[in-house]
């Protein structure tokens, strides 16, 4: 299955130390979860325009059961939890 996340966080808060504060995590959890995470990419926007997100993370798990494993995971949490306070909307699709 593959699942994505779109970010927008408050204005001027974007930057590259947070683009690689999630690349660094997402290849720390792929290691976490080897069975589970198969591949991911994590994109900063490039087209600044109101409607758009900032950042957008693909992420490619085995399973369906796989999506739940790497949500409660602690160091996703741990991630998440760190940028709520920053974030202005938070959007996610998924599909198998």
């Amino acid at each position: 299955m593959t699942h994505y996340v779109l970010f927008r966080f408050e204005d001027g808060f974007m930057s590259d130390e947070v683009l690689n504060r999630f690349k660094e995590t997402y290849a720390e959890l792929k290691t976490l979860l080897p069975g589970d995470i198969l591949d991911y990419a994590i994109y900063g926007n490039c087209v600044a325009r109101d409607s758009n997100m900032d950042m957008m993370v693909r992420i490619e798990l085995e399973e369906k059961e796989s999506l739940q494993r790497y949500l409660q995971h602690p160091k996703h949490i741990e991630l998440i939890s760190s940028f709520n306070a920053k974030e202005k909307n938070r959007v996610s699709f998924g599909h198998e």
